[in-house]
């Protein structure tokens, strides 16, 4: 959310700019492109196709804010040190200003052209009613610290859509579109929402394909389906073939290895509870 677009002065947005979060606290980066004082103005550049970074060479990293040069022109597009709406990453969409809006979808951004964001009009927007982060701890404690802990269900797997093998083709290419979560591909439903309830209960990596019981689970957004899912009507219904070896995990194993850990636990707890009634 560009500052000027926002109204944001330019006394105003000095201040804010050398006391951001984001680069006084997170870490600087390196694209193919070259070395960024910070990781969101390299990923910008790339974005908008931008002139590149410093040279990866021994001690670039030293730069002071006073050596940022020209790369300080992507802060006036980020607004990472603004008073401006918060969100999740896993809500799915992006805060955006009209502007942004438009360039967003004339570089072919996906996300843009799927309407998956929130457009802010300038004219209504009111930073009284927002505050940004100003350090790394506020910012992973955001929410109540959603992201992390024994109730967090961010991490967890939200929905499950089951499909025989002959019907995923129909699935993926269907009229609502590529779900939006896992898939199980089973030809018995009522095992396949057994599984699904199960496996919801584990947090697993979403670039990964699990075997369950003769069962295949998938996540859409696997880097391993990327390009064969921008062409969902041809998709293979042989999943595995989309997968390298070390991305194929069988969940029998790892859920009875985390059932023997869990047993082994308990096993250890009723030890030391026992050896306190002696004492």
């Amino acid at each position: 959310m560009p500052r000027k677009e926002l109204g944001v002065s330019d006394a105003e947005w000095i201040a804010k700019r050398d006391a951001c979060w984001i680069q006084n606290n997170w870490s600087a980066g390196i694209t193919p492109k070259g070395a960024f004082f910070c990781e969101v103005a390299g990923t910008m550049d790339m974005l908008f196709d931008g002139p590149g970074g410093w040279p990866v060479e021994p001690g670039w990293w030293n730069r002071e804010p006073k050596d940022f040069g020209s790369q300080l022109e992507w802060c006036e597009m980020c607004g990472g040190c603004l008073d401006v709406p918060q969100r999740l990453s896993c809500d799915g969409r992006d805060d955006v200003t009209p502007a942004m809006y438009e360039r967003l979808k004339a570089l072919g951004s996906p996300k843009a052209l799927a309407g998956k964001v929130v457009v802010h009009d300038p004219a209504e927007f009111d930073a009284s009613k927002y505050h940004t982060f100003t350090s790394g701890n506020e910012y992973m404690d955001a929410g109540g610290n959603q992201r992390f802990g024994e109730h967090n269900r961010n991490i967890y797997p939200k929905s499950f859509a089951v499909t025989p093998a002959a019907g995923l083709r129909k699935l993926l290419a269907g009229p609502s579109g590529v779900p939006d979560d896992w898939v199980i591909v089973s030809d018995d439903r009522a095992k396949a929402e057994r599984a699904a309830k199960y496996i919801g209960g584990f947090i697993i990596n979403p670039g990964c394909l699990y075997t369950y019981k003769g069962m295949s689970v998938f996540n859409v957004m696997a880097r391993s389906l990327r390009e064969a899912l921008k062409h969902p009507e041809d998709f293979n219904s042989d999943v595995r073939s989309y997968y390298p070896r070390d991305k194929v995990v069988s969940f029998e194993f790892g859920a009875a290895r985390i059932a023997v850990l869990d047993a082994a636990r308990k096993v250890k707890r009723a030890l030391r509870a026992a050896l306190k009634k002696l004492r």
